[in-house]
């Protein structure tokens, strides 16, 4: 239904907006209703800023993450798949140096993502797509209020409306400084609330570590020296077997490890689990059919959970199905692990990216929960590190997976592994609910002040 507002021109606001999105009727009542609360504009409060603009050098030996809008996940950041700066970059962008409590907003587009920088997270520096919000006094306005409060409805309409832009929309710094903070009584139950909901992701990710110790322990693999001459040299008949000739697919770190696991009794991967190729071309028009669409980044965390249904004619390309149970592998730059158990509901029509690979159990003995940890683990993944072919987007192809073996030892280990796994899950779940929670606060206490 059309919708429109009438704007007399000495009302235009800010910088002299006469755009029509900007005057949408909830957007305007949404600014009045703001004002009318007891705020405090960001810019007074905090210190804003944003990360270096252009180049900037990456070293993978470094420990600074580099911060993206991508890393800004569930009020938090998380820098599981962030390149790693150089010093020099580091450095020569003092202002946007990262600290703990600081908040971070992405302007440019997953635009109002909001999220806290914890210690686990530093040092840190972020670029030029979000913005760096230091609140100068915490024992008076606490970030983590504020970080909740931007990520509710009532706080992603204000970054709605203040975006500008047509095909790349941003959000820019004058506009973050502008943003209004309601300042409600209850400020520091819900700041509780979302840092309890911290927690309990910090305890998501010591299950899941745990996990991951068991099974190299049961590998006998924990201690697993890798280090390696600096030349090395290959038969022709390895090279013409394989079809390669490149150095690296032959790197003496993924000999020693297949060396080790050629030792152990076992089956490959391929023979307990099969390869699902099962694809979805969108329809022209809409057919009813709603599927949960996963993109590669949602599998840097260890599973899938449910996401918001979409209808199929809205997708993009073709896409894989999967389900329930399933482990889905990105074939696509190894180092990012974006290897996760699919734990959407069993009713639920799942679908992702072609570069997934979905593995499906076709025998008993092997839980899905274990070959999740088993892939994501270091031996496994120097092995498809040195498999991996191409510079710009390299790939490891299917059967170098699913030859790789699981060996029979790791199903003694298998019943603790899989708890371990599940309560790494109800943990992460009951963290998305306390921040659900204290969302929901905010929003009901902003709207209980308007009544």
């Amino acid at each position: 239904m059309a919708v429109w507002s009438e704007v007399r021109f000495v009302t235009l606001e800010g910088a002299g907006r006469v755009d029509a999105e900007y005057y949408q009727p909830i957007y305007i009542r949404e600014r009045a209703f703001l004002r009318a609360l007891p705020n405090v504009r960001l810019g007074n409060v905090a210190f804003v800023t944003d990360g270096q603009h252009g180049y900037h050098k990456v070293d993978p030996d470094s420990d600074i993450k580099h911060i993206t809008a991508k890393c800004v996940v569930d009020n938090l950041v998380v820098a599981d798949g962030a390149d790693h700066l150089a010093a020099e970059t580091h450095l020569n962008n003092l202002r946007s140096i990262l600290e703990a409590d600081d908040i971070i907003l992405s302007t440019a587009g997953t635009i109002g993502n909001c999220g806290i920088v914890t210690d686990d997270v530093l040092p840190a520096n972020i670029d030029q797509d979000v913005a760096r919000i230091h609140i100068y006094d915490q024992a008076e306005l606490s970030p983590w209020y504020v970080s909740t409060f931007l990520n509710c409805e009532l706080g992603r309409l204000q970054t709605t409306f203040e975006t500008t832009g047509q095909v790349q929309k941003h959000l820019s710094l004058g506009a973050v400084r502008n943003l209004l903070i309601p300042r409600l009584s209850d400020e520091k139950a819900i700041a509780d609330t979302a840092a309890m909901a911290w927690r309990q992701r910090k305890e998501s990710t010591r299950l899941y570590t745990e996990a991951e110790s068991l099974l190299l322990h049961a590998l006998g693999l924990d201690t697993l020296d890798t280090a390696h001459e600096l030349t090395y040299e290959r038969n022709f008949h390895e090279v013409a077997a394989a079809g390669r000739f490149d150095a690296q697919y032959y790197h003496p770190e993924k000999a020693h490890v297949l060396e080790q696991l050629a030792k152990l009794p076992g089956h490959t991967i391929g023979e307990h689990f099969l390869s699902i190729n099962d694809l979805l071309v969108p329809p022209a028009k809409d057919t009813g059919e709603v599927v949960q669409n996963y993109d590669l980044d949602e599998a840097l965390r260890f599973f899938l959970d449910e996401i918001e249904p979409l209808p199929t004619c809205e997708l993009g390309s073709t896409k894989k199905r999967f389900q329930h149970g399933d482990v889905v592998v990105s074939r696509l730059r190894s180092y990012l692990k974006e290897i996760a158990l699919v734990e959407s509901p069993p009713s639920a029509n799942c679908i992702g990216s072609t570069e997934f690979i979905v593995l499906r159990g076709f025998r008993t003995d092997v839980s899905p929960e274990l070959l999740t940890v088993y892939l994501r683990s270091s031996p496994v993944q120097k092995i498809l590190k040195w498999c991996q072919d191409g510079s710009q987007h390299p790939r490891f192809k299917e059967e170098e997976l699913r030859a790789i073996k699981l060996p029979d030892c790791l199903l003694d280990a298998q019943d603790d592994i899989k708890r371990l796994v599940r309560a790494a899950i109800d943990a992460h779940r009951d963290a998305k609910r306390l921040l659900d929670a204290a969302k929901r606060r905010v929003e009901a206490m902003i709207l209980g002040s308007e009544g």
